[in-house]
């Protein structure tokens, strides 16, 4: 009698109640249903059914999708009833191979819950053994009675068909003591002799104090009866229910589930997804763009082309270029020969190369506008009116551009003789060098 406080604390707490009956009882050929309750919070959970009489090894054949839909596979089907807390599990076409172990559950995370419970298939009685009248109602009203009250109320599902089916219930009755044997011949003695004063005195006598007696025990006057093969596993399956999946399912629902997430979920993957995010690619990505790549970059655009360009755009057009427009024209035209080509070469070796080299993304529009707008129409300007001058001090101010980007005016003039002419090539290709230096 201790293990019933354990079962009505398993219902209060509302984690899983169980089916009303350890042993459900049906009849060859009819339609089997079992119904188990569980608590509130259990709705979206999975409900299965499995047979077998271990717990580890117990074979899954019909599983609900969390919802109220009805799931079938071949002649077993489960539907759940979430507004009742119940699912309904039902075998239809009963056979004598039926009769086994099963287990009702809830799938959840870690261990599932259950409740173990055993199905007990009888033979069909014979139509040839009972009268017309009698055995007409008999499967239907017995089948019935299994189907609705059995799962719910063990003890009305016994009850209710026995009064309303004599001959069934005695035939159940009678093979507790002889299934074989006794079943067949004992109704068809109490039909003849028996039908009319039998129920009147077994309903009182034995349908009502039987289901009391079998609620308070439960499996204590089955085995009296006769019933060995339900009885003596059935005290067996009740300790091994009760007490094994009560503390599984409440440790594994409660305790154990809820740290396993917390931990998985928000402590774990925080701290890898911070150090794989932040801490250890930003100095990789810190150092690839922006450490190395500034000094390889510098060197290439500003130390190494520097020093080659200026060699071979100052150094080495100057001279050719200076002894070509200085040392033949000035013997031939004097004076206007000497002014004309002495701003042409200036402006071919020293102002055109050094922007160019100076910086190919930045300075290559700027002596383009520079040449087209400045140098070009200034020598053409210049060799019209200087003839007409005739004067040295007549020469228009060459605009220069700063490689900075900022333009000023310097007012030079023209020599008419080879002295002053190296003498402002001088100070401009020291400023070059100079300009160079600094860039």
């Amino acid at each position: 009698m201790w293990l019933l406080p354990v079962l009505l604390l398993l219902v209060v707490q509302g984690h899983f109640s169980i089916c009303q009956e350890r042993t459900v009882r049906g009849t060859e050929g009819g339609n089997l249903t079992v119904n188990c309750r569980y608590g509130r919070g259990w709705e979206s959970y999975k409900k299965w059914w499995c047979r077998g009489d271990d717990w580890d090894s117990c074979r899954i054949f019909v599983k609900t999708t969390g919802s109220e839909k009805l799931v079938k596979k071949g002649r077993a089907s489960i539907q759940d009833d979430h507004r009742q807390h119940k699912f309904t599990m039902t075998l239809e076409h009963l056979r004598y191979d039926d009769a086994d172990t099963y287990w009702c559950g809830i799938e959840k995370i870690g261990n599932d819950i259950g409740f173990k419970f055993y199905v007990a298939v009888h033979p069909a009685p014979d139509p040839t053994d009972f009268p017309k009248p009698v055995a007409r109602p008999t499967p239907a009203s017995w089948d019935s009675s299994l189907t609705r009250p059995t799962p719910t109320t063990g003890d009305s599902s016994l009850a209710r068909p026995t009064p309303t089916t004599g001959d069934s219930s005695l035939a159940r009755h009678t093979p507790t003591t002889g299934d074989s044997s006794l079943a067949r011949p004992t109704p068809t003695t109490w039909d003849s002799s028996l039908a009319k004063p039998t129920p009147t005195s077994w309903d009182s006598s034995l349908a009502r104090p039987t289901p009391t007696t079998w609620d308070s025990s439960l499996a204590r006057p089955t085995p009296t009866t006769g019933d060995s093969s339900s009885a003596r596993p059935t005290p067996t399956t009740w300790d091994s229910s009760l007490a094994r999946p009560t503390p599984t399912t409440w440790d594994s629902s409660l305790a154990r589930p809820t740290p396993t997430t917390w931990d998985s979920s928000l402590a774990r993957p925080t701290p890898t997804t911070w150090d794989s995010s932040l801490a250890r690619p930003t100095p990789t990505t810190w150092d690839s763009s922006l450490a190395r790549p500034t000094p390889t970059t510098w060197d290439s655009s500003l130390a190494r082309p520097t020093p080659t360009t200026g060699d071979s755009s100052l150094a080495r057009p100057t001279p050719t270029t200076g002894d070509s427009s200085l040392a033949r024209p000035t013997p031939t035209t004097g004076d206007s020969s000497l002014a004309r080509p002495t701003p042409t070469t200036w402006d071919s070796s020293l102002a055109r190369p050094t922007p160019t080299t100076w910086g190919s993304s930045l300075a290559r529009p700027t002596p383009n506008t520079w040449d087209s707008s400045l140098a070009r129409p200034t020598p053409t300007t210049w060799d019209s009116s200087f003839p007409l001058t005739q004067g040295i001090n007549s020469s228009p101010p060459v605009a220069l551009i700063n490689p900075n980007g900022r333009s000023g005016a310097l007012a030079s003039t023209v020599a008419a003789k080879k002295p002053p002419v190296w003498i402002l090539l001088v100070p401009l290709f020291l400023v070059t060098l100079e300009w160079l230096c600094r860039g």
